[in-house]
This record gives structure tokens, sequence and C-alpha cells, in this order.
């Protein structure tokens, strides 16, 4: 038995699967993906990310090529563009997945992302509201994507991915915390690699401190590498 804890649970293992490794808009190929990840030694396995409604992707959307591994170097490249069954789809499927973890002894977490689209509420609401529905599931813990996407502004442009935006993460904060059941909640960061961006990080690290969330994931992937 690991001696390592998440958010206040023993896991029989310390590793953990990112989101991303089953997710898309077949529900099917989800479960196979999730049944294979119950084979390995992963010790959290985490669903999603979803969206509050079904999302398509890119590749649905704009056509191929949306992902690329270089065997030479080494890196995988990507523009999935957050492919998932939606909300109330990962609520469906929640029963059965977390009663297959536990049975193998892993924690499941389930990730939500708010897309960079205010038909569904501007992005902290969009958040906050994945948070909500997922804590009220049977997932052991929840993670909410702060790496991606762009926000939308008032006037249609863009601000900053959600990470990069301390007025955003301020606001979803302040939300979580009035409101939630925080020891449970996790945050997934982007990476702070530019000056400009590591100039973020102490005030992000700060507004974290401040409501002392249950875990952070850090980082997610490196973004404009194409």
């Amino acid at each position: 038995m690991s001696k390592h804890t998440l958010a206040g649970l023993s896991l029989s293992s310390s590793l953990v699967a990112a989101a991303g490794f089953q997710n898309g808009t077949d529900e099917g190929l989800i479960m196979e993906k999730f049944n294979q990840l119950l084979d390995s030694g992963m010790g959290v396995i985490t669903l999603g990310s979803f969206t509050l409604p079904v999302n398509e992707g890119n590749e649905a959307k704009y056509g191929p090529p949306v992902y690329y591994y270089d065997s030479r170097q080494g890196k995988t490249y990507n523009s999935m563009g957050l492919a998932n069954v939606g909300a109330e789809a990962a609520l469906r499927m929640a029963p059965s997945m977390v009663a297959k973890g536990h049975a193998q002894d892993k924690i499941i977490i389930f990730s939500g992302s708010p897309l960079g689209s205010l038909e569904h509420g501007t992005s902290v609401e969009q958040a906050y509201l994945l948070a909500r529905k997922f804590l009220d599931s049977p997932a052991d813990l929840v993670e909410i994507n702060l790496s991606c996407p762009n926000v939308v502004t008032e006037e249609g442009g863009r601000k900053p991915v959600m990470g990069y935006d301390v007025e955003s993460v301020t606001e979803l904060l302040e939300k979580v915390t009035n409101d939630l059941e925080v020891s449970r909640l996790g945050f997934k960061l982007p990476p702070y690699m530019s000056d400009e961006e590591q100039e973020l990080v102490s005030e992000i690290a700060r507004l974290l401190n401040k409501v002392r969330p249950g875990f952070i994931t850090v980082a997610n992937t490196i973004p404009g590498q194409v």
C-alpha cells in the first residue's frame, strides 16, 4: 500500500492518470480506455475534461490533423479542442465508473473545463457550475481546468487562458469558497513559462493559499508550440 495521499484520500499508488487519456465524444471508447486504466498501476484516474454541452472538438469542426507524435524528439503535439460527451453524459456514467474504480482501489477525479464561448455563460460561471455538478456526483474529487480555453470578453475578443487571467481566477475562487466543498476541489493550472507569465505566479499562489483547495494539478500542455 502506498503511503501517499491526495486531498486526504489514501492512494494505492502515487501515479495519477491525467485528464485526456480517456475522453472524446464516443462513450463506448471512453469506457474502453477507462477499463484499460483500471488494469494499470495508476492510483488515480482523472476523467474528462468535460464541458457543459457536448463538444465535438477541433477535428470534427475543422478537420485533421489535430494530433502528431514526433518519435525523434519524443514530443506530442495536439489541438484536440476538448472533444467530450458533455457534463450530463458524464454524470450519467459516473456511478458505474466510480464503482469500477473503487473495486480496483482507484480514486476517481472528474475534471471540468469551461468553453471559450459566452453561450453557456462566462468562463467563471461555467467553471463554477461544473464544480457544483461534479461535487454532487459520486466522484471522489473534482478538478477545474484553468489551463484552457481562452476567456471571451463582453466585446467578443479574447482574454488570456483562464489560469493567466488573475481577475477571472479571483472571481472563481471567491464563488467556490462561499458555496462549495473546497476540500474535494482541485485546480489545473497552465505552465507559467514566459517572463510575463512568471510574474503572475506569486499572485496566483496567494489566491490559492487563501482558498486552500484539496489539490493542484501542474502543469498542463505547453501552449503555442507550433
